[in-house]
């Protein structure tokens, strides 16, 4: 039996073997976000299709560095400058694991790097008329993404939305919070 992640993923996969100008400014605009914030060693978790590439790349599926899912990285603690994840959590099985990873790998000093999709209201009203099979879950408001964010342990020093067409998108460059068993 196929589960819902890999079905999410083959559609996924047939869906960028064409490559859109839309999707083709949001990889630009994401490797200029990298350029401009990212710290070496760089880590791109669920790399994919995507050309913006880091020093070491992950994805489950694709031809990539390490193949591994963001939820459970066989990688050692604090070890990169920089982790990207650029329009995955709203692909994997769990979205605060893979930020837990991400947070676990990186470095002291190190940046984290998101950008993700943000429905809002005209996104939620099209969810309700379209079967959406690629993705598992959909983000409505962007304080959503704060909130787990804070709770996988970062903290958000800069955000900005910007909108591709119809889809607000969230860039956002976080630092590695300390903590001291509490939370």
């Amino acid at each position: 039996m196929v589960s819902k992640w890999q079905r999410t993923q083959s559609v996924g996969e047939t869906q960028f073997t064409a490559v859109s100008d839309y999707t083709r400014r949001i990889w630009g605009d994401e490797q200029t976000f990298l350029n401009k914030h990212g710290r070496a060693p760089s880590l791109n978790v669920g790399s994919g299709a995507c050309p913006v590439k880091c020093d070491v790349n992950i994805d489950p599926l694709l031809p990539s560095d390490v193949k591994a899912v963001g939820e459970s990285l066989p990688l050692k603690d604090e070890v990169f400058g920089t982790v990207a994840v650029f329009s995955v959590l709203d692909h994997v099985l769990d979205d605060g694991q893979v930020l837990r990873e991400a947070h676990r790998v990186l470095k002291r000093n190190g940046l984290f790097i998101l950008m993700q999709s943000v429905l809002g209201l005209r996104g939620k009203i099209w969810l309700l008329r379209h079967r959406d099979m690629n993705h598992m879950r959909h983000y409505l408001w962007d304080w959503q993404l704060r909130r787990k964010l804070r709770r996988a342990g970062f903290v958000v020093n800069q955000w900005k939305i910007k909108w591709y067409n119809h889809d607000r998108v969230v860039y956002a460059v976080c630092s590695k919070q300390l903590l001291f068993g509490c939370e």
